[in-house]
């Protein structure tokens, strides 16, 4: 049996593609509490552990923290169980007060999500779309509100989002709509994105990776610098 011929891997050239963040411009507003008051949780929708999206989900932690954030943590959603929505309506029911009647992981989380002041939400694009963590994620939230339009959210008002979202090509505007989009489906749930970061150009011969499988954003320290500064901005205003 002939062994294929390896295929030589030009990491100049790789090394050399322009990798960038964007911090949108949204409106602000001032948090309700001190830094020193506020617990921050970060969701990471990537399966991609020690990814572009794992690493700036931390810089923005980092930033919080250095804020003066009271706490803060970090939830990977692909390692909690986390089951689909079931369409069972059971949240919807009258006089029904928990969140989700599944018995997994993510009722736990929510009570975190409650628990919170600040919620950091990152996700890579796969196919033009949000990953398959963030959207079984937010079908389940359907718990998290009664009836439609949205009412008796279970969320405590005054919540301050960040959204980070991470794709392959190389234009941090290309998929505009998916990150408005999340924004906006937060807000139905009381969270207001104060932040909101897209990151690009995460493709090429080793998938956004370097030759040792670290985040490639790890050589643009400028670029990390947007998160960080965006995490405290998110505690402080």
């Amino acid at each position: 049996m002939t062994e294929p011929v390896p295929t030589k891997i030009d990491l100049e050239a790789y090394y050399a593609l322009p990798r960038q963040v964007k911090r949108w411009d949204l409106p602000q507003s001032k948090p309700t509490k001190r830094p020193d008051e506020m617990k921050v949780l970060a969701l990471n929708a990537s399966p991609r552990v020690g990814g572009n999206t794992d690493v700036l989900i931390d810089e923005a932690l980092r930033g919080a923290k250095d804020a003066g954030a009271a706490s803060i943590e970090k939830i990977i959603l692909q390692k909690i169980k986390l089951n689909f929505c079931i369409g069972c309506c059971k949240c919807q029911e009258p006089g029904w007060e928990d969140f989700c009647a599944q018995k997994d992981d993510l009722n736990d989380v929510f009570q975190k999500m409650a628990d919170s002041d600040a919620i950091i939400i990152g996700f890579p694009l796969y196919i033009g779309r949000e990953s398959a963590q963030l959207c079984t994620l937010f079908d389940r939230c359907y718990c998290l509100t009664q009836g439609w339009p949205p009412k008796n959210l279970k969320l405590p008002p005054g919540k301050r989002g960040m959204v980070i979202g991470t794709w392959g090509v190389p234009s941090v505007d290309a998929f505009y709509p998916v990150i408005q989009h999340v924004v906006s489906l937060i807000r139905i749930y009381g969270i207001e994105s104060v932040e909101a970061l897209s990151a690009c150009n995460f493709v090429g011969l080793l998938h956004g990776l370097d030759e040792k499988k670290k985040a490639i954003i790890l050589r643009f320290p400028k670029e990390l610098e947007k998160a960080y500064q965006a995490g405290k901005s998110l505690v402080t205003g």
